[in-house]
C-alpha cells in the first residue's frame, strides 16, 4: 500500500551494490558517506542506519533530509520529465500580448504537425485549411493572432502578418532555440557569436 500522506518520496538513489555508497539510478552519480570535506551528504543526522536491510533513499518533505529505507516499501516517486527544447519568438512589439517562449508538443499532432505551446497563453499550429500556413493564436480572450507561410516548420526569420491591439501588419519575426551567447541565422540555425 502506498503512503497517502505524501511525506516521503523515493529519491532514485540506493546503496544496494556497496554499503554507504549511494548511486543515482538515472545518471550513475555517486555520493559516499565520509567521502571527503565539502561533499554533499543529504541524509539527516544519524542516517543512513539500516545496514543491508535498508538500501534505498527516501526524502522526507518536512525535514528536507534523506533516510535509508527498505526498498520494498511502497512510496511515491518523483516524475522524471524529458527536457523540452525551448524556442524564442523574437521581434514582437512590446505590448503584443503573445508569448515569446515556446516548446514543441511532441505528444499531439495538429493538422499533421506538432504544435508549439506558449508558456502562458499562446500556441503556434499548422493551419487546417491552407498548406504551409502557420497560425500563432492567443488561447484566451481577445488579444492577437498572426500567420506566416513556411515549408515545414516556421523556424528562423519569416514575415508574419500580425493582428494585435498594438500592431496590425507584416513584421519579420524569428523563431529559434538560440541561447544568449548564440547568433540566430535567418534559417533558424544558431551559431556561436564568435563564429558569426
Amino acid at each position: 500500500m502506498v503512503e497517502h500522506s505524501a511525506v516521503r518520496f523515493w529519491t532514485g538513489w540506493d546503496d544496494i551494490d556497496e554499503e554507504d555508497v549511494y548511486r543515482n539510478g538515472i545518471n550513475n552519480e555517486v555520493i559516499v558517506r565520509n567521502g571527503g570535506s565539502g561533499q554533499w551528504w543529504p541524509f539527516y543526522s544519524g542516517k543512513p542506519n539500516g545496514g543491508r536491510m535498508e538500501n534505498c533513499a527516501a526524502l522526507n518533505v518536512f525535514s528536507g533530509g534523506w533516510n535509508d529505507i527498505d526498498c520494498g516499501k511502497d512510496l511515491l516517486g518523483f516524475c522524471r520529465m524529458p527536457v523540452r527544447l525551448r524556442f524564442k519568438l523574437r521581434g514582437l512589439p512590446e505590448d503584443a500580448s503573445l508569448d515569446t517562449q515556446y516548446s514543441i508538443d511532441t505528444d499531439n499532432l495538429v493538422n499533421g504537425h506538432f504544435s508549439l505551446d506558449g508558456y502562458t497563453d499562446s500556441k503556434i499550429l499548422h493551419s487546417a485549411t491552407t498548406e504551409n500556413q502557420w497560425r500563432l493564436e492567443k488561447l484566451s480572450g481577445a488579444g492577437g493572432m498572426a500567420t506566416t507561410e513556411a515549408f515545414g516548420y516556421p523556424f528562423g526569420t519569416t514575415t508574419w502578418t500580425l493582428s494585435t491591439p498594438v500592431f496590425n501588419g507584416d513584421i519579420p519575426l524569428s523563431l529559434n532555440a538560440c541561447g544568449k551567447d548564440e547568433f540566430n541565422c535567418d534559417n533558424g540555425i544558431c551559431v556561436s557569436m564568435d563564429k558569426r
